[in-house]
């Protein structure tokens, strides 16, 4: 009996120490096969990087669509600037009148030609400025706009200051409208101008102004005066002279 127990006893200590040297380990699912990894815990550093890799991503994948979307709008912005360029360039124009004076109409016209074809480049180059190099403009019309006897061209002078007297005013108002007369008959008809007469007073006052803001106060008086004068073409006169003139119109098209 006691030669058994311990034969028993014998064989369990021999399994036991068989089963210990099994590569999957008590409780495995079959000879040879290893038995289930470890488990990783939340918040362990693997599942950390991950998390952090993830966010690196989307962190990434938002910077690339804000990119895409400038990039988009910059393109469209390009496109809009382009098509307001060529839409202005369709549209340019620039004009001109010119003035001429004769002794009679056909002179006269001879004189505004031969203005015009001058005055037709600076036209042109005006519309081109406005094109921008995108298109090409061209004198689209040249029609005569005047013809008629000459006019004398008329122009005002002003004087308004203090410490003076009336003669001065009168004076220096009626220089004035003279040299104005002059230099506006010089600029419309390109040419020598001279006074028809002396320039003409048509107002004469005196005005009491306060110096400073406020009821009370320092007051000036004011000499304040008015005057007209006309001029023509040196030469001619205004009884039996013609003037004409043609204005000229450029474009990108016709």
């Amino acid at each position: 009996m006691k030669k058994l127990v311990l034969s028993s006893l014998v064989l369990l200590t021999v399994s036991s120490a068989f089963a210990q040297q099994r590569p999957g380990g008590p409780g495995d699912h079959g000879p040879g096969r290893p038995g289930p990894g470890p488990i990783v815990a939340p918040n362990q550093p693997g599942n950390q990087n991950d998390d952090q890799r993830r966010r690196e991503e989307e962190q990434r994948r938002i910077e690339e669509e804000q990119r895409r979307q400038e990039e988009e709008r910059r393109i469209e912005e390009q496109r809009r600037q382009e098509e307001e360029r060529r839409l202005k360039a369709q549209n340019a124009e620039a004009d001109a009148t010119v003035y001429a004076v004769g002794a009679n109409y056909s002179d006269c016209y001879n004189n505004a030609v031969s203005k015009a074809n001058l005055k037709s480049f600076e036209v042109i180059n005006a519309c081109q400025a406005q094109a921008e190099g995108l298109m090409t403009c061209f004198i689209v019309s040249n029609n005569v706009i005047d013809n008629s006897l000459l006019q004398a061209v008329q122009a005002g002078g002003h004087y308004e200051e203090t410490k003076s007297n009336e003669a001065t005013c009168r004076s220096s108002s009626a220089a004035s409208a003279e040299g104005n007369a002059v230099n506006a008959c010089q600029d419309k008809f390109g040419t020598s101008c001279q006074l028809t007469g002396p320039g003409v007073v048509t107002s004469a006052r005196t005005e009491d102004r306060k110096r400073y803001l406020g009821w009370f106060g320092p007051h000036d008086t004011y000499n304040i005066c008015d005057a007209s004068a006309s001029a023509l073409p040196y030469g001619y006169q205004q009884a039996s002279a013609t003037q004409c003139a043609i204005q000229l119109v450029a474009k990108t098209h016709y």
